[in-house]
Protein backbone atom coordinates (compact mmCIF):
# COMPACT_ATOMS: atom_id res chain seq x y z
CA UNK A 1 0.00 0.00 0.00
CA UNK A 2 1.58 3.27 -1.03
CA UNK A 3 1.47 6.58 0.83
CA UNK A 4 -0.77 8.33 -1.70
CA UNK A 5 -3.35 5.57 -1.31
CA UNK A 6 -3.10 5.81 2.47
CA UNK A 7 -3.78 9.54 2.35
CA UNK A 8 -6.99 9.03 0.37
CA UNK A 9 -8.41 6.07 2.24
CA UNK A 10 -7.64 7.44 5.66
CA UNK A 11 -10.04 10.32 5.07
CA UNK A 12 -12.71 8.44 3.16
CA UNK A 13 -13.16 5.25 5.22
CA UNK A 14 -13.11 6.39 8.83
CA UNK A 15 -14.15 3.64 11.19
CA UNK A 16 -16.30 4.19 14.22
CA UNK A 17 -14.08 1.83 16.17
CA UNK A 18 -11.43 3.90 17.97
CA UNK A 19 -9.01 1.00 18.11
CA UNK A 20 -9.18 0.54 14.36
CA UNK A 21 -8.56 4.25 13.85
CA UNK A 22 -5.49 4.18 16.09
CA UNK A 23 -4.18 1.06 14.36
CA UNK A 24 -4.67 2.65 10.94
CA UNK A 25 -2.83 5.82 11.98
CA UNK A 26 0.03 3.78 13.39
CA UNK A 27 0.27 1.82 10.14
CA UNK A 28 0.32 5.03 8.09
CA UNK A 29 3.10 6.48 10.23
CA UNK A 30 5.14 3.30 9.90
CA UNK A 31 4.66 3.30 6.11
CA UNK A 32 5.69 6.97 5.86
CA UNK A 33 8.74 6.31 8.01
CA UNK A 34 9.74 3.37 5.79
CA UNK A 35 9.39 5.51 2.64
CA UNK A 36 11.39 8.33 4.23
CA UNK A 37 14.20 5.98 5.25
CA UNK A 38 14.27 4.44 1.76
CA UNK A 39 14.58 7.90 0.21
CA UNK A 40 17.48 8.87 2.49
CA UNK A 41 19.54 5.67 2.57
CA UNK A 42 23.26 6.36 2.44
CA UNK A 43 24.90 5.62 -0.91
CA UNK A 44 21.63 5.49 -2.84
CA UNK A 45 20.46 7.82 -5.62
CA UNK A 46 16.97 9.30 -5.79
CA UNK A 47 14.86 11.28 -8.26
CA UNK A 48 11.42 12.87 -7.95
CA UNK A 49 9.76 13.97 -11.19
CA UNK A 50 7.75 16.74 -9.60
CA UNK A 51 6.09 17.65 -12.89
CA UNK A 52 4.44 14.23 -13.07
CA UNK A 53 3.01 14.30 -9.54
CA UNK A 54 -0.80 13.84 -9.57
CA UNK A 55 -2.83 16.96 -9.01
CA UNK A 56 -4.58 15.43 -5.99
CA UNK A 57 -1.18 14.96 -4.32
CA UNK A 58 -0.01 18.52 -4.95
CA UNK A 59 -3.33 19.89 -3.64
CA UNK A 60 -3.06 18.18 -0.23
CA UNK A 61 -3.24 21.03 2.26
CA UNK A 62 -1.32 19.41 5.11
CA UNK A 63 2.40 19.73 4.38
CA UNK A 64 3.43 16.53 6.13
CA UNK A 65 0.80 14.45 4.33
CA UNK A 66 1.77 16.00 1.00
CA UNK A 67 5.43 15.19 1.62
CA UNK A 68 4.62 11.57 2.51
CA UNK A 69 2.61 11.22 -0.70
CA UNK A 70 5.42 12.75 -2.78
CA UNK A 71 8.01 10.45 -1.20
CA UNK A 72 6.04 7.52 -2.55
CA UNK A 73 6.70 8.83 -6.07
CA UNK A 74 10.48 8.89 -5.63
CA UNK A 75 12.51 6.53 -7.82
CA UNK A 76 15.57 5.16 -5.97
CA UNK A 77 18.59 3.24 -7.20
CA UNK A 78 21.63 1.78 -5.54
CA UNK A 79 23.83 3.12 -8.35
CA UNK A 80 23.82 6.37 -10.38
CA UNK A 81 21.04 6.82 -12.91
CA UNK A 82 21.98 5.84 -16.49
CA UNK A 83 23.25 8.62 -18.72
CA UNK A 84 20.48 10.71 -20.34
CA UNK A 85 17.79 8.84 -18.38
CA UNK A 86 16.68 12.06 -16.67
CA UNK A 87 16.39 14.25 -19.77
CA UNK A 88 12.75 13.59 -20.66
CA UNK A 89 10.55 16.66 -20.93
CA UNK A 90 7.08 17.06 -19.53
CA UNK A 91 4.10 17.33 -21.91
CA UNK A 92 2.67 20.84 -21.85
CA UNK A 93 -0.69 22.13 -23.05
CA UNK A 94 -1.19 25.53 -24.66
CA UNK A 95 -3.07 26.84 -21.60
CA UNK A 96 -0.30 25.74 -19.22
CA UNK A 97 2.38 27.36 -21.36
CA UNK A 98 0.32 30.56 -21.65
CA UNK A 99 -0.13 30.75 -17.85
CA UNK A 100 3.60 30.36 -17.28
CA UNK A 101 4.55 32.94 -19.92
CA UNK A 102 2.16 35.51 -18.47
CA UNK A 103 3.46 34.86 -14.95
CA UNK A 104 7.06 35.26 -16.08
CA UNK A 105 6.17 38.41 -18.03
CA UNK A 106 4.63 40.02 -14.95
CA UNK A 107 7.28 38.82 -12.50
CA UNK A 108 10.39 39.49 -14.57
CA UNK A 109 9.09 42.18 -16.90
CA UNK A 110 7.22 44.16 -14.26
CA UNK A 111 10.31 45.79 -12.71
CA UNK A 112 11.66 46.78 -16.13
CA UNK A 113 8.29 48.23 -17.06
CA UNK A 114 7.95 50.22 -13.83
CA UNK A 115 11.49 51.56 -13.56
CA UNK A 116 12.17 52.27 -17.25
CA UNK A 117 9.04 52.45 -19.39
CA UNK A 118 6.68 54.15 -16.93
CA UNK A 119 9.03 57.07 -16.06
CA UNK A 120 9.77 57.72 -19.74
CA UNK A 121 6.07 57.72 -20.63
CA UNK A 122 5.26 60.07 -17.75
CA UNK A 123 7.99 62.49 -18.80
CA UNK A 124 7.28 62.41 -22.53
CA UNK A 125 3.52 62.01 -22.81
CA UNK A 126 1.89 63.52 -19.71
CA UNK A 127 0.80 67.19 -19.65
CA UNK A 128 2.24 67.66 -16.16
CA UNK A 129 5.57 69.22 -15.31
CA UNK A 130 8.67 67.04 -14.97
CA UNK A 131 8.82 67.52 -11.21
CA UNK A 132 5.15 66.62 -10.68
CA UNK A 133 5.40 63.53 -12.91
CA UNK A 134 8.48 62.25 -11.10
CA UNK A 135 6.83 62.96 -7.73
CA UNK A 136 3.88 60.75 -8.67
CA UNK A 137 6.25 58.00 -9.81
CA UNK A 138 8.33 58.19 -6.62
CA UNK A 139 5.18 58.13 -4.47
CA UNK A 140 3.93 55.08 -6.37
CA UNK A 141 7.28 53.35 -5.93
CA UNK A 142 7.26 53.99 -2.18
CA UNK A 143 3.68 52.71 -1.92
CA UNK A 144 4.51 49.49 -3.77
CA UNK A 145 7.66 48.97 -1.68
CA UNK A 146 5.78 49.37 1.60
CA UNK A 147 2.68 47.43 0.57
CA UNK A 148 2.50 44.12 2.47
CA UNK A 149 2.86 41.00 0.37
CA UNK A 150 -0.16 38.67 0.27
CA UNK A 151 0.04 35.63 2.50
CA UNK A 152 -0.03 33.10 -0.28
CA UNK A 153 2.32 30.47 1.16
CA UNK A 154 -0.61 28.09 1.77
CA UNK A 155 -2.48 28.27 -1.53
CA UNK A 156 0.28 29.30 -3.98
CA UNK A 157 2.22 25.96 -3.97
CA UNK A 158 -1.05 24.17 -4.78
CA UNK A 159 -2.14 26.58 -7.52
CA UNK A 160 -2.52 25.78 -11.20
CA UNK A 161 0.24 28.29 -11.99
CA UNK A 162 2.85 26.44 -9.92
CA UNK A 163 1.81 23.07 -11.36
CA UNK A 164 2.18 24.55 -14.85
CA UNK A 165 5.65 25.83 -13.95
CA UNK A 166 6.67 22.36 -12.81
CA UNK A 167 5.75 21.11 -16.27
CA UNK A 168 7.21 24.09 -18.13
CA UNK A 169 10.63 23.53 -16.54
CA UNK A 170 10.26 19.71 -16.43
CA UNK A 171 11.12 20.15 -12.78
CA UNK A 172 12.72 17.16 -11.08
CA UNK A 173 14.59 16.87 -7.82
CA UNK A 174 17.60 14.55 -7.60
CA UNK A 175 19.72 13.81 -4.55
CA UNK A 176 22.06 11.25 -3.09
CA UNK A 177 21.95 9.63 0.33
CA UNK A 178 20.66 11.84 3.14
CA UNK A 179 21.04 15.13 1.23
CA UNK A 180 17.29 15.72 1.45
CA UNK A 181 17.33 15.51 5.25
CA UNK A 182 20.36 17.79 5.51
CA UNK A 183 18.76 20.32 3.16
CA UNK A 184 15.50 20.33 5.11
CA UNK A 185 17.31 20.88 8.43
CA UNK A 186 19.50 23.73 7.13
CA UNK A 187 18.71 27.42 6.90
CA UNK A 188 16.64 28.68 3.91
CA UNK A 189 18.62 28.71 0.67
CA UNK A 190 18.28 29.05 -3.10
CA UNK A 191 19.81 26.14 -5.01
CA UNK A 192 22.05 26.68 -8.01
CA UNK A 193 20.13 26.29 -11.24
CA UNK A 194 22.59 26.23 -14.11
CA UNK A 195 22.80 27.40 -16.79
CA UNK A 196 20.54 30.25 -15.63
CA UNK A 197 22.92 32.47 -13.70
CA UNK A 198 20.86 35.67 -13.72
CA UNK A 199 17.81 34.49 -11.79
CA UNK A 200 17.15 30.82 -10.96
CA UNK A 201 13.41 31.43 -11.20
CA UNK A 202 12.41 27.77 -11.07
CA UNK A 203 14.35 27.28 -7.85
CA UNK A 204 12.42 30.09 -6.17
Amino acid sequence: MNDAFCVVTRHSTLSTNKQNIKARHARDEATAMTSSLACDRSGSYHCLDLFSAPRKVLKIEDGEERERALLDLVVSRGSPFPQNSLKSQSPLTFVEEFVVCVSLLVTMGGPLLWFIVVPLCMVLFTPWSLGFSLSIWVAGTVFLAQHPLPKWERWWPRSHTVRSMYKYFSYRICWKGDARIRARSSAPFVGAGGPHGVLPFANL
